[in-house]
């Protein structure tokens, strides 16, 4: 990996901290502490993850009005047990299924994972994946997750950061519509 590029993600890592330092210190590390122990989430910690994902306002009630406390408890064990094991894309189908979202992205599930195992999980989203592969989209799959990690994780592996803090920096970059890669 080139010292540049490394250079210019640590840039705006630091610029995603100036403006997300308090959020991340509350829900990424807190939560994911008390999820990690868990080994599920709670109804309020599944709640505070869909807010924070999508906005309280912006239609959570969709995801949560049919879906008991039961339910998400034992589907997030059931999860987070397949993404111990390794089962990455078995972990996100199983959320997409328990929010009802076949067949539609899987930003949320991604967001979920993410605050499961904070330092090793990116969040997918239109701002990272512009500023990594230059190329606007709004919709994302399983598929295209498992692709985002890998490369994620290489490019971590390269720049001695981890992939949430790539993925950091990268959706502060997108959302100025900088690329990491220029031609």
């Amino acid at each position: 990996m080139n010292d540049v590029i490394c250079r210019r993600l640590q840039d705006y890592l630091e610029e995603y901290k100036k403006d997300n330092k308090l959020i991340d210190d509350m829900f990424f590390e807190e939560l994911s502490t008390n999820i990690k122990n868990k080994k599920c989430l709670t109804p309020l910690e599944f709640i505070s993850i869909l807010s924070w994902k999508i906005g309280y306002y912006q239609g959570i009630g969709r995801y949560i009005e049919s879906i008991s406390g039961k339910e998400i408890q034992v589907c997030s064990a059931e999860a987070f047990n397949l993404l111990e094991k390794g089962y990455v894309d078995k972990a996100l189908l199983k959320f997409a299924n328990v929010l009802g979202i076949k067949g539609e992205t899987i930003t949320i599930p991604s967001a979920i994972l993410a605050f499961y195992d904070y330092p090793n999980f990116p969040v997918i989203d239109r701002h990272s994946w512009f500023a990594l592969y230059n190329k606007k989209k709004n919709e994302f799959y399983i598929k295209d997750y498992t692709t985002f990690l890998e490369d994620i994780r290489k490019i971590a592996d390269d720049c001695f950061l981890s992939p949430r803090e790539i993925d950091s920096s990268l959706y502060q970059m997108g959302k100025k519509e900088v690329v990491l890669y220029q031609d």
